[in-house]
Formats: structure tokens, C-alpha cells, sequence
């Protein structure tokens, strides 16, 4: 094994210090030691370490003091506390800061050997499952520019560590499962199942998916069944076209929102799961309780936010950061580098794409399956989309109107760039008044701080 984990011992005792130096060295890690708190944290200010042991200091208070310290600075650093007081009252102190090692003094060299490799082996899967996070946001993004964009992310930030139920309306292909994913890796559930659930396939199995089913309860249930909401205990559970959801699962579903219990089939013991609930519909969910088809008092139970995702058709300036997205990913998972003609992504941001996001990244797949060359052109686009549907006429002062607003985004972007964000400059060079510069921004939804 190669000396490459590096490990802080802080006490106050020499020879606990010359013992476990010893003993670690002989296991192949580096080890620094720190007899006070003063070296203790000019050592942290050098050296990165993966393990810090946190042994007896005096005063008796600043074990803790340095463990506080340790934890708010130096996150990526696991901490085993080694003392003598391994009392009720001392674990449960260091516990709340979220220790989970520790040694007791005095200790046997195998005993301490293995704290310390479960304390590494703990950081590398902390590590991991960091990665797996930032690597299921990026599966995962939300991508776009447009003002709608903007206000599906700002909602995913602002509602991401509440417990408040969500509705994410919009139409099919729209990528409600991916806001709702986005909330999910957001909060303080990021590290716990995500279990998306399509009502409109339940059909009349419905409750004993949803709710899960004993052995035996009825032909073909070989084995016992936790289902979905027992799935999704402390993390979250999606419900993917809710409005179809049969209305007698309906009132079972909003008792498990209520108290968290539920029953499954074929059982009399009560079960409770902790689960965050999101759901999503495209249709009008308000009009279906008027029809009497989705009950009143869960529709408000699910609607305490509300986030709509608008059709692509609508924020037209998404569709080249789109296809750029796809293209970048395609590519990577070909091992070939695609472009597109400006031509040709032209041609893919005036086509009305019925199917929303889904349809147009179906669309660039195909395209990068298809081309022959590196860069995708016109007749390749109109080959998948056709000409019917590429353009409709926009009537005269719409379209002057959409060149205006193209304009001035694009000047005040470059103006915000050459003057670095100074407004008196900016007021010089376009010899603009300050309100006429202040209305001109308000209209086009922009803000002096927020271009960059």
C-alpha cells in the first residue's frame, strides 16, 4: 500500500502521540502530530488532511472547541475523537456535531488500526456519493435562458429544502420529471431514493403498487411488497400524471400525505414512510375537480407550490443552448464531435416541436446518428422535421418588435462587458439618459447586474 493518506494526531500526551505514529506509520499512512491547539491549527493552514484523530487537550474545553473548528472549516476532513471520557454526556456532545468514531483510551493498536481505516473508508463513500450527485445534476440540468427558465430555477432553489408538496404543470415532454429530479438532488434529501412513479400505468393494480402488497393477498403476489411509498421513505416520491391516479387510491394517498401511515394490501399492520411528495400533471387538474374526477381537498394538498413548465414553442431563444446541451452530451457518448450549421439551427429554432424538449432531443440524436459529417446541416434537419412545420409568418410589428429586443440585449451585453460593469461609462458611450437606460433594460427583462 503506498504512503498517500495523510493523518493529523492532536493530544496532549508524548507518549499516546510516539505510540500511534508508530502504529500508523507501520500501516503505511503519513502522520503528522500536534501536542495544542496553536500547531494544531498552523498544521490545517499548511497541509490538507484526510483524518484528523482529536485526542485530550488542555484546557479540558479545547478538544471541542478545535473539533467546532474543524468541522465548519474543513468539511472534506473526516474526525475520530480519542479520549479517556467516553461517558454518555461526552458522545453525545461531539455525536451532535456529527461525529460518528471514537476511540476510548486506553486503546489496543488493532482496535485503534480499524477506527481508523472505517473512518477512511467512510470519507471515500462521502466522497462518492458527492460525485454521483454533482454527476445526476448534470444528467439531470434544467437547461435555458429565457425568462421562464429563470423562474423554474429560482423556484427549484428557493422551495429545494422544504417539505412543501409540489404540482409542476405543463405539457408532455416539457421536462417536469427533471425539475422534479432537480428539487429532489437540491435539498436535504439529495442522498436518498427518487422514486418516479407514472400514475396513467397503474390501471387497476394501482393501490397494491403504490402501497405495496403482503405475500399471498392475491394471485401472483409471490412476495412481499414494500411499493412505492415504502420505496421512497425519507427521500422522495414523484408522481409523474397524478390526475390519473384512481380515486379510490386518491383517498388512500391523502392519508399517507396527512400522517405518513398506509396499509398495504393484504395487511392490517400499519405502515409509515417518510416521503417528500412531488407531483406533476398536463392537464388542468382544477377542471378535473370540477368534473368531479380528482377530489378537491387533495388537489390543495399537493398544490402548496405550483411550478409551470412552458412549451418550448413559447421561450424559443432555449432551443440553441438545447441543442448545444444534446449535442455536447451525444458526442460524448459517441466519441465524435458534432456542430450544426447556423443554417440548420436556425431551421430547429423556428419549428413549433409539438413534443417539446423531449421531441428535440430525440431529434439531435437522431441527427448525430445519422450525419455522416461532423457538422449537421440544413437538408440533415429538414430531412427529420420536414418543411410544413419549420416556419409560420409572425405578422410585421411582431417580428420588428423581436429584432429590437434581440438588439438591445445583445448591446447592453457587450456594453456591460467593455465598461466591466461601470454605469457611468456605460451612460457615456451610449449617450443614453439614465431612466431611458433603466426603462430600456426594464423591457427587455434585464438588469444591469444580472448581464454578464
Amino acid at each position: 500500500m503506498k504512503k498517500q493518506e495523510q493523518i493529523l494526531v492532536v493530544d496532549n500526551d508524548i507518549k499516546t502521540l510516539d505510540q500511534i505514529q508508530t502504529c500508523l506509520w507501520q500501516n503505511n499512512f503519513h502522520v503528522t502530530i500536534s501536542r495544542n491547539y496553536i500547531t494544531t491549527i498552523k498544521s490545517l493552514e499548511k497541509y490538507h488532511f484526510n483524518l484528523i484523530v482529536v485526542g485530550d487537550l488542555k484546557p479540558e474545553n479545547s478538544c471541542l472547541e478545535l473539533t467546532r473548528h474543524i468541522v465548519k472549516e474543513y468539511k472534506d476532513s473526516e474526525i475520530v475523537i480519542m479520549t479517556a471520557s467516553t461517558n454518555e454526556k461526552t458522545i453525545t456532545t461531539f455525536s451532535s456535531l456529527g461525529i460518528t468514531f471514537f476511540i476510548s483510551k486506553p486503546f489496543h493498536e488493532k482496535q485503534f488500526v480499524c477506527t481508523i481505516y472505517a473512518a477512511l473508508r467512510h470519507i471515500r463513500k462521502v466522497r462518492s456519493i458527492v460525485i454521483d450527485k454533482a454527476s445526476s445534476m448534470f444528467k439531470y440540468k434544467f437547461v435555458g435562458v429565457s425568462k421562464s427558465v429563470r423562474r423554474v430555477t429560482e423556484d427549484i432553489r428557493t422551495f429545494a429544502n422544504s417539505d412543501v408538496p409540489i404540482l409542476i404543470s405543463g405539457e408532455t415532454g416539457t421536462g417536469k420529471e427533471i425539475v422534479a429530479n432537480r428539487i429532489h438532488m437540491a435539498g436535504n434529501r439529495w442522498d436518498k431514493p427518487f422514486v418516479p412513479v407514472n400514475c396513467s400505468t397503474l390501471g387497476t393494480l394501482a393501490e397494491s403498487e403504490f402501497f405495496g402488497h403482503t405475500k399471498g393477498a392475491f394471485t401472483g403476489a409471490g412476495t412481499t411488497s414494500l411499493g412505492y411509498a415504502g420505496a421512497a421513505d425519507r427521500g422522495t416520491l414523484f408522481l409523474d400524471e397524478v390526475c390519473d391516479l384512481p380515486t379510490n387510491t386518491q383517498t388512500k394517498l391523502l392519508r399517507f400525505l396527512d400522517s405518513g401511515e398506509y396499509y398495504s394490501v393484504g395487511s392490517n399492520s400499519c405502515r409509515k414512510a417518510d416521503a417528500r411528495i412531488i407531483c406533476a400533471t398536463n392537464c388542468d387538474l382544477k377542471e378535473r375537480v370540477k368534473q368531479g374526477r380528482f377530489r378537491q381537498d387533495l388537489y390543495y394538498r399537493i398544490a402548496g407550490v405550483t411550478i409551470y413548465v412552458e412549451p418550448l414553442r413559447s421561450r424559443p431563444e432555449d432551443i440553441p443552448h438545447l441543442v448545444g446541451y444534446f449535442l455536447e452530451m451525444y458526442s460524448n457518448m459517441q466519441n465524435r464531435r458534432r456542430s450544426i450549421s447556423p443554417r440548420a439551427l436556425d431551421a430547429l429554432t423556428r419549428y413549433l416541436w409539438p413534443g417539446n424538449v423531449r421531441e428535440l432531443k430525440q431529434t439531435i440524436y437522431a441527427l448525430t446518428l445519422s450525419c455522416r459529417e461532423c457538422e449537421i446541416d440544413y437538408p440533415d434537419v429538414i430531412h427529420h422535421i420536414g418543411l410544413v412545420d419549420i416556419s409560420i409568418p409572425e405578422k410585421y410589428h411582431d417580428m420588428k418588435e423581436k429584432a429590437i429586443n434581440d438588439f438591445d440585449a445583445a448591446y447592453f451585453t457587450k456594453l456591460q462587458g467593455l465598461t466591466k460593469g461601470s454605469l457611468k461609462q456605460a451612460l457615456e458611450i451610449s449617450g443614453m439618459h439614465k431612466k431611458n437606460f433603466y426603462e430600456k433594460l426594464k423591457h427587455c427583462n434585464l438588469s444591469w447586474k444580472m448581464i454578464k
